[in-house]
């Protein structure tokens, strides 16, 4: 679960490139280290709150090396309307927390590798190998809008998605503790 450092692991301008260090060199850092395959359909990402949005923005821009995709209570958002930016001051003022990032600025990423609702529609239209979708979310989190209306968005383009509300969990760690165990025993069979 590496930092995203608030950036939505997008790649900077002028700072880190998250994006490019989740979607490579994590992964070759991995498979040097450990015994692990090289197969897409053994390459899964997942992501919770702001590391879901982030791990279906990769997947999407990296189809070719994510099979599965896992995002507990957090997805992209659409670049266009009301739910462009879900802005929260738990961390003081933007500029300073996000470091520069180009999330602040929807502009900068419309029509790029960091834009999931364009990639998304790109895949089908390269008519490349998509990968699957698994989003789950509280019925009481914040996020809840932005989660329902990309995993639709991508139900309508053709995406295997599965999607589940839990009732009675917020944006949480009691909510994500469960959901990252079930990953493991689903993903990871002994």
């Amino acid at each position: 679960m590496p930092s995203g450092f608030n950036g939505g692991y997008s790649d900077h301008e002028t700072g880190d490139k998250l994006h490019n260090f989740v979607a490579k060199e994590l992964l070759e850092v991995c498979r040097y280290m450990l015994p692990i395959s090289d197969k897409r359909e053994d390459t899964y990402i997942a992501g919770l709150s702001m590391g879901g949005q982030g791990a279906a923005k990769i997947a999407l821009a990296h189809p070719e090396i994510f099979s599965e995709v896992f995002c507990m209570s957090g997805a992209p958002a659409s670049l266009d309307g009301n739910n462009s930016k879900v802005s929260l001051d738990w961390f003081g003022k933007e500029e300073e927390v996000y470091h520069g990032s180009p999330a602040l600025d929807p502009e900068k990423i419309r029509g790029t590798k960091e834009d999931a609702y364009y990639m998304a529609k790109k895949n089908v239209e390269d008519k490349v190998q998509l990968p699957k979708f698994k989003f789950t979310i509280g019925d009481k989190d914040f996020l809840i809008k932005t989660v329902d209306n990309f995993q639709k968005y991508l139900k309508d383009l053709g995406y295997d998605v599965e999607y589940e509300v839990i009732p009675g969990y917020g944006h949480e760690w009691d909510f994500w503790d469960l959901k990252i165990r079930e990953a493991l025993y689903s993903w990871f069979t002994i």
